[in-house]
């Protein structure tokens, strides 16, 4: 799950609220976000919150789903969504201020701030977002299960 704002529209998804979640990406050349991510170990929680973000950017619908919980209260809402806003939007996420906030052997908390722009599509509020991720472990391996957003800044388009 992708906590974006979409005209002004807040969107995540909440196991209580169930609320609209919002993705969306823009290609970048992947090479540079491979090398950008090559220090994160591939079993740390950080590494599949910036592997989403990476797919979204690169527009890879299928690789930003398989960073999401199965079980997730919002799976089918986040796939069908974020197939239609990909359809719609080309923008620009980025991904800052990581931090794991705290870990279980099945549980991890990471806190992130997000800033999303819009390169082209219909009507979109530029945005910056302070989050947490709630993931929890699939198959061994961590996966986002929720999302909650903290603040959200609009900024000047």
């Amino acid at each position: 799950m992708l906590a974006v704002f979409y005209g002004g529209y807040h969107s995540s998804v909440t196991a209580k609220t169930k609320t609209l979640p919002v993705v969306a990406s823009l290609a970048v050349d992947t090479v540079k976000s491979v090398t950008l991510y090559a220090k994160i170990p591939v079993s740390s929680p950080l590494f599949v919150v910036r592997a989403q973000i990476d797919a979204f950017n690169r527009q890879d619908f299928k690789a930003s789903m398989d960073t999401i919980h199965p079980s997730s209260p919002g799976f089918q809402t986040t796939r069908d969504f974020s197939k239609m806003l990909l359809e719609r939007y080309q923008l620009r996420f980025k991904l800052q201020n990581t931090a794991i906030e705290s870990i279980t052997a099945d549980t991890a908390k990471v806190r992130f701030t997000q800033t999303t722009k819009k390169i082209t599509g219909p009507e979109f509020r530029n945005n910056r977002i302070d989050g947490i991720h709630v993931l929890k472990k699939y198959k061994g391996k961590w996966k986002i299960y929720d999302t909650k957003t903290i603040k959200i800044e609009y900024l000047d388009n």
